[in-house]
């Protein structure tokens, strides 16, 4: 988890892989560059087994903001690892079997938005702002798009597409986009508070449901339905599935092997 990165930081903490985008002077501008080290953050988290949560969380004032073309092609000190697009990090968010949440303390636009719609959960500050401007500029917020349309439904991801409106973060909570919302000076112990808790959950349901269920959302009602069940049999057949019927009888905590 030592890895020296140009466009994030990552540490990890009880449990927690705290992925955050690191150039506050870019906005936090989602390239190549970051999109790779957030693929292979994720990754390598995934490979360890005292992980439970990934978090993905921002420095500076803004979560993400890509000002304009030239703030994307900025070049700045070259990554460590090779470059990725969006559809390769949200193949590793999909098939990742961690709980991923978003923390969002300020402006969030177009790709940031698609990265919170990634993220099974999303916290964010009440001055959080979200916007996809791109259709007023003659583009297309094509990722942003693909990923909100499965996170708060297609008719509502057209109208923020179409109209290119920002919206505050109680919008952003009415329409699903993100789950918790808090005071700006209660973000960091609110954050934490909610990845804690999902830190105490069986590893081995997460690591088996997660992916079928992210996976199932993309498929007909009965091979998602299919996929379920072998996921819940797999669960069944596991330690940590006999350790939460023991802890239940004895009225104890479990404690997982993730096996």
């Amino acid at each position: 988890m030592s890895r020296a990165y140009t466009t994030i930081e990552v540490r990890r903490d009880e449990g927690i892989a705290w992925l955050s985008l690191a150039r506050p002077d870019v906005g936090n501008a989602l390239d190549g560059a970051a999109c790779g080290e957030l693929c292979e953050a994720m990754t390598i988290a995934a490979s360890d087994d005292e992980v439970r949560v990934v978090v993905i969380a921002a420095a500076g004032a803004s979560f993400s903001v890509a000002g304009d073309l030239a703030t994307v092609l900025r070049v700045g000190k070259p990554s460590p690892v090779p470059p990725a697009d969006g559809g390769a990090l949200f193949a590793v968010m999909r098939d990742l079997p961690r709980p991923i949440v978003a923390v969002v303390q300020g402006e969030c636009h177009s790709a940031g938005m698609a990265v919170v719609a990634g993220c099974d959960l999303a916290v964010a500050s009440s001055k959080a702002r979200f916007w996809m401007p791109e259709l007023k500029g003659g583009l297309w917020p094509a990722l942003p798009m693909a990923a909100l349309g499965r996170a708060i439904g297609v008719r509502r991801a057209l109208e923020l597409a179409l109209f290119g409106v920002a919206i505050e973060a109680r919008t952003a909570l009415g329409l699903g986009l993100v789950q918790r919302l808090v005071d700006p000076d209660q973000l960091e112990i609110e954050s934490f508070v909610t990845v804690r808790a999902l830190a105490q959950r069986s590893p081995t349901a997460l690591r088996l449901g997660l992916p079928a269920f992210r996976a199932g959302l993309d498929e007909d009602p009965d091979a998602a339905l299919g996929r379920a069940h072998v996921a819940l049999e797999a669960i069944l057949a596991s330690d940590d599935s006999r350790e939460a019927m023991a802890a239940y009888l004895a009225q104890r905590p479990p404690v997982w092997k993730n096996r």
